[in-house]
């Protein structure tokens, strides 16, 4: 219930300097289990007991939710859904994107989503989140995995939170998450690489679909879901995002056995990983079928000189993302790396 306090000069509350004793409402906040103090703004006893009446009448009215009321928050103006549990909207928000994202992205957004439910509680409603439970979600991540996973669960519980904010189960986001500050290995494949891989492969339509991986910088996942039209490809990337980027005329036979074949993305990455350890590159070097990718995308650097215009042919959901994987590679040593490189071989 609420209470009519007066505290002595000289009190701070919350930020506010109570300089002349002014009264305060003591209000209890059952949902998150804290005292409330209302600054009545006044010295006068009499007021402020008429302000106290109007509070308890207010209570009797709405009982347990009366600091919404009271606080006239935007959540409420939102429609918010304050019954809404954490286990709910996780599993709402992995339906969306089993529908729109190939089942390997959508395993990396459950397991981001599962470390949240086991760092909090499933049963946790999605507007009790709150800014301190950033790093609890933190230490339970770092305890367990190695920096550079965490930042790949930190970027999926960004994803997931940001949507709830999009879709208005959320008035804002209830924390900021910060990736940790590690050194992104970038595993691109230079010419003596390529040319070692390319010499290990028999099977034609495996060679054609490592030559259009390697000329066009498109995910595993992208190759079936492109079109060719004309000099340009079109893909369906990520998250259902459009692009149509340049493709060599001289790569145009190699697209068309790709397509016709249909391989599975399973067979073509068991493929480039049997080529790659008979071309006597080590497993240890971290080099997978996503490193034609990064090599497409150092070579465009090298040429365009412009991580915006590599953004938009690499599809990426921002600039930042390409920023953190390729902006700290020297100019001159990516024309060093690429010089023998032919990108319409």
């Amino acid at each position: 219930m609420a209470c009519l306090v007066r505290l002595p000069g000289g009190t701070k509350t919350k930020g506010n300097y109570n300089k002349f004793g002014s009264f305060y409402i003591k209000l209890w906040l059952p949902s998150e289990k804290r005292t409330w103090m209302i600054p009545c703004k006044t010295k006068d006893k009499r007021i402020a007991e008429q302000l106290l009446k109007q509070v308890k009448m207010s209570q009797s009215l709405v009982s347990v939710r009366i600091e919404e009321d009271l606080r006239k928050t935007v959540e409420n103006t939102l429609g918010i859904d304050h019954t809404l549990t954490l286990e709910k909207a996780v599993n709402k928000y992995l339906s969306l994107q089993s529908k729109l994202n190939a089942e390997k992205t959508v395993k990396l957004y459950r397991y981001s989503l599962k470390n949240l439910m086991d760092a909090l509680r499933n049963n946790t409603r999605i507007t009790d989140i709150k800014r301190s439970d950033y790093d609890l979600v933190l230490g339970y991540l770092k305890e367990r995995l190695r920096d550079v996973t965490v930042n790949i669960r930190l970027r999926g519980i960004r994803s997931f939170l940001r949507w709830l904010v999009e879709e208005r189960y959320l008035p804002e986001m209830p924390f900021k998450v910060r990736l940790l500050k590690v050194p992104i290995m970038v595993k691109y494949l230079n010419s003596d690489e390529l040319s070692r891989i390319y010499q290990q492969v028999t099977d034609p339509v495996i060679r054609a679909t490592f030559k259009v991986a390697e000329k066009t910088g498109m995910r595993l996942a992208e190759l079936n879901r492109s079109e060719l039209e004309g000099d340009w490809i079109r893909i369906i990337g990520k998250g259902r995002r459009k692009r149509i980027i340049p493709f060599p005329a001289e790569q145009r036979e190699n697209y068309m056995i790709m397509k016709s074949a249909n391989y599975l993305t399973g067979r073509i990455s068991k493929s480039f990983t049997k080529a790659r350890r008979k071309a006597g590159i080590p497993d240890e070097d971290g080099k997978t079928f996503h490193s034609f990718r990064h090599t497409y995308a150092l070579y465009q650097k090298t040429v365009l000189g412009d991580l915006h215009l590599v953004s938009r042919l690499l599809g990426h959901s921002s600039i930042t993302v390409t920023e953190e994987y390729y902006a700290n590679f020297d100019d001159r040593y990516l024309k060093q790396v690429f010089e023998n490189y032919k990108f319409t071989a």
